[in-house]
């Protein structure tokens, strides 16, 4: 209904074509209320790109009619494929394909044998939803339930040749798709834009409990019986300093997101200034802010510390989630 998942789809079918940039402050702006749909919907946006990447007859496969249908997936060249007439007999468990309850479509890796001589290379293939199963038993997670990121089962599906695309073409800016999407968007690499789809809803929700936090103690006060009674949290100057760490961080977090995927004329620059772009997304993707801190939220007294051993986490409390009907913890929120 919101249109967001249109951020990313090509022109051709009704899309906005707006870039990655775009993507990532959606994306953001939803992950400071719930991470889980800032995950589906940063991905839903992503895979329309991805998408457009694959030949023609792919793309009117999937959109000419239902230009709202959205595609999951799983990227793990797990699937198993023979060649056939036409294209191939695709079989396997492909897990964690966020978003898939919702999907029309399905992204499932394969190693196809397609390659120099016949020789096996990953590919994504495109699965309708009629073609595969979900296993509803397969997430049941404590974190990111709300994401649907369920098994997708398919048992030797004929996927034709045109709903193939290699790893190496979406990865090198060589895709089929920049053919008949002539906007540079689509010669983008695939490990320049995608994986930022995944961070940002991490940022966005440590941004939310920031905020959380600021709101809660503009009007707390201490309790002390003897000293330090009546005095304003937001005044004291170690809860400044934590709270101005956090903030920087969550800052940089996001200019470092922003920067890998603003493209710069670089598809227009060749192929050197493509690879560059892809090195500097790859470096900037596993960037540590330091020191790390954690947000506690949602105790009885809310505090921004420094992380401790993960041996010290608590079990936490699971409730339904209602999103997904599947477990959800209530407790403290950790990044």
């Amino acid at each position: 209904q919101t249109g967001l998942h249109k951020t990313l789809l090509p022109a051709a079918y009704g899309g906005y074509e707006m870039g990655f940039s775009a993507m990532l402050e959606t994306s953001f702006a939803i992950g400071k209320v719930c991470a889980s749909s800032a995950w589906v919907c940063g991905l839903y946006m992503a895979h329309s790109w991805l998408g457009g990447l694959f030949p023609r007859e792919a793309q009117d496969e999937m959109w000419a009619q239902d230009p709202d249908a959205f595609i999951s997936g799983s990227y793990a060249p797990i699937g198993k494929a023979t060649v056939v007439d036409g294209g191939y007999r695709l079989s396997g468990r492909f897990p964690f394909s966020s978003g898939s309850p919702g999907a029309a479509w399905n992204l499932c890796g394969a190693m196809l044998p397609i390659g120099p001589e016949g020789k096996p290379v990953p590919a994504f293939t495109l699965v309708p939803k009629a073609d595969y199963k979900i296993d509803w038993q397969s997430w049941r997670p404590v974190g990111l339930a709300g994401t649907g990121s369920y098994d997708v089962l398919v048992d030797d599906v004929f996927v034709p040749a045109h709903r193939v695309l290699r790893f190496s073409d979406a990865v090198g800016s060589t895709a089929p798709g920049a053919e008949a999407n002539k906007n540079p968007l689509y010669r983008e690499s695939l490990l320049t834009e995608v994986p930022f789809a995944l961070a940002m809803p991490a940022v966005a929700a440590a941004a939310g409990a920031l905020e959380r936090f600021i709101d809660e103690n503009k009007v707390r006060q201490t309790h002390g019986a003897v000293v330090l009674g009546g005095k304003r949290i937001a005044d004291f100057q170690t809860i400044q300093k934590r709270v101005g760490e956090a903030a920087s961080r969550i800052d940089a977090c996001r200019l470092l997101a922003q920067h890998a995927v603003e493209p710069n004329g670089v598809v227009e620059a060749g192929a050197d200034a493509l690879r560059r772009q892809r090195l500097v997304g790859e470096r900037d993707a596993t960037v540590r802010i330091q020191p790390e801190l954690e947000l506690r939220v949602g105790e009885d007294q809310p505090a921004l510390v420094r992380r401790q051993h993960l041996t010290r986490r608590r079990s936490p409390k699971v409730q339904p989630h209602p999103v997904a009907g599947q477990p959800q913890a209530h407790g403290p929120a950790r990044f």
